[in-house]
């Protein structure tokens, strides 16, 4: 299940010194990127507000969309906002 997966996996284009640097401010899996405060991310982890919100939208659609990174590749869907347009 999405929800327990590991940003690493799931979201693409994240170097690992960047899943490492969320992990150190305990945001391990979708879920936990999906709806933590952007802002508030960037300030602690120095990363890119652009960045971030980028990682957060494709976080909220592999969770409600049940497929992996490369399925959503495939339909050519990167996040919910995406999957959400007209």
């Amino acid at each position: 299940m999405l929800r327990e997966a590991r940003v690493g996996r799931v979201i693409h284009g994240m170097s690992r010194e960047n899943v490492t640097g969320l992990a150190n401010v305990h945001i391990r899996t979708c879920v936990e990127l999906a709806y933590t405060d952007p802002v508030r991310l960037m300030v602690r982890t120095g990363l890119p507000l652009r960045c971030l919100v980028d990682w957060m939208d494709h976080a909220i659609l592999a969770l409600n969309v049940d497929m992996g990174r490369h399925d959503l590749g495939m339909l050519g869907l990167r996040g919910a906002l995406e999957g959400a347009a007209p």
